[in-house]
């Protein structure tokens, strides 16, 4: 499949609670996206050497076993995160089962409210606002009253 000029793409999906924080998972598809000719940025790529390790190593992506670890809090790491997706990328490619991830639920709102496009991964096909919607505040139910 030919590359869609989608610009510098922010990868997207669950880490946390998944085998290794899904570490697999993103250099896979970081790596059929570059095959296109698409630059990606992945958090799994993010990380120095020794958290990566310590993130492949986790059985069960245990945020607290995590930080106890590296030192690196959920904050710390998503508040890097976000700002890529606000500073450094044209775009958002969501990996399937993203929607499960409360990182990536945060990281494409941010996307949406800076115009962001977000993406499905494989197609690079525009994610609808109600999915989005959906994703933010539907799943759970817990902003009803």
């Amino acid at each position: 499949m030919a590359a869609r000029n989608v610009g510098r793409v922010y990868l997207c999906g669950r880490m946390t609670n998944t085998p290794g924080f899904s570490f697999h998972v993103f250099d896979a598809v970081a790596g059929e996206l570059r095959e296109r000719g698409i630059e990606v940025v992945t958090p799994s790529e993010l990380d120095s050497p020794s958290s990566r390790q310590a993130a492949r190593a986790s059985e069960g992506g245990d945020a607290d076993a995590y930080y106890a670890a590296t030192g690196e809090s959920r904050g710390v790491l998503m508040g890097r995160d976000v700002r890529i997706v606000i500073d450094d990328v044209d775009c958002v490619v969501v990996i399937p089962g993203w929607r499960k991830s409360r990182g990536a639920r945060l990281e494409t709102f941010a996307a949406w409210l800076h115009d962001r496009p977000v993406l499905y991964y494989p197609t690079l096909r525009r994610v609808p606002f109600a999915a989005l919607l959906s994703a933010w505040v539907g799943r759970s139910g817990r902003w009803e009253s």
